[in-house]
């Protein structure tokens, strides 16, 4: 079964927009509850025949401190992914996992390319610490470039919490209704009363 956001042909730029806001949605929750992922990443991001999100691999998880931080420098770290607080002084929060969450945008814009591919684990932190950034795709609306941009921030006050991503989207597709042909999101959304088997293997 394949654990992939993208395997090829099976997604289209139409389906970016449901999937973040499933995927911010599930964030949201998770951070309502004081938990961080921190490995935040398309290769953890599962989506069924009904381009429905599930979002796995919660072997990083931890509990945020009263502060509403984790520290941590123990064990192997997803850093192409990380902020560049975690990355340097092993600090994690939402703000944390919120700038992962722009790095799975731009790989979803960028149709699964690897963040950093050429860069080593030093020079990837010395990018970031010189306020470089990776080049946003081409095919990303401009809410999806000042999103990212936002999640992208030095400073943590300034990145997005997820609640506000979550509504972002959630407007997005309301305002693309039409184009999109979904309908309003109902209590159960997620609680399909008849799935198959085959119908749950993600794509």
């Amino acid at each position: 079964m394949p654990d992939k956001l993208f395997i090829e042909g099976s997604l289209e730029l139409d389906d970016f927009v449901p999937i973040g806001w499933q995927l911010s949605d599930a964030l949201a929750f998770l951070s309502g509850k004081k938990i961080i992922h921190r490995d935040v990443a398309a290769r953890n991001v599962l989506v069924t025949k009904r381009k429905m999100v599930k979002l796995s691999d919660f072997g990083l998880c931890c509990y945020a401190k009263a502060e509403e931080e984790y520290e941590s420098k123990e064990g192997k770290l997803p850093l192409k992914w990380m902020a560049p607080e975690s990355i340097e002084f092993g600090r994690f929060s939402e703000k944390s996992d919120v700038w992962s969450f722009g790095v799975v945008l731009w790989e979803m814009y960028s149709f699964g390319k690897s963040p950093f591919e050429s860069f080593s684990h030093q020079e990837i932190l010395s990018f970031l610490k010189n306020g470089s950034r990776l080049e946003i795709p081409e095919s990303s609306p401009d809410w999806i470039k000042k999103i990212i941009e936002e999640c992208w921030s030095e400073e943590l006050m300034k990145r997005p919490e997820f609640s506000g991503i979550k509504r972002e989207f959630y407007r997005q597709m309301e305002a693309n209704s039409t184009r999109y042909g979904y309908l309003h999101f109902s209590k159960n959304y997620y609680h399909e009363e008849e799935t198959t088997k085959d119908e749950d293997n993600v794509i």
